[in-house]
């Protein structure tokens, strides 16, 4: 939990988006005491970011991202969360 009592689901890994969405709602009752709950996700990921609209989870802003040497080369279908805005592998 942050320091402004928010949960944070992340990161959130998942061969099927049923089984994320799923995961998602499990982690989001299993904390009543949140406040209410931040994530990250990628902009690619529709399936993740569909699971979060139909959560009613607000899109607080979007970030883009910039690469000092090479962009990374991600297939991102089965991240449907991360931990850092950074997008940080480990």
């Amino acid at each position: 939990m942050s320091i402004v009592e928010y949960g944070r689901i992340g990161p959130l890994y998942a061969d099927d988006p049923s089984v994320a969405e799923a995961m998602v709602k499990r982690l989001i009752t299993d904390m009543p005491e949140a406040k209410g709950f931040a994530t990250v996700t990628i902009n690619t990921n529709i399936l993740a970011n569909m699971i979060l609209e139909k959560l009613n989870v607000p899109i607080h802003s979007s970030l883009y991202r910039m690469y000092m040497t090479e962009k990374l080369d991600i297939d991102t279908k089965r991240v449907f969360a991360h931990l850092d805005i950074d997008f940080t592998a480990v």
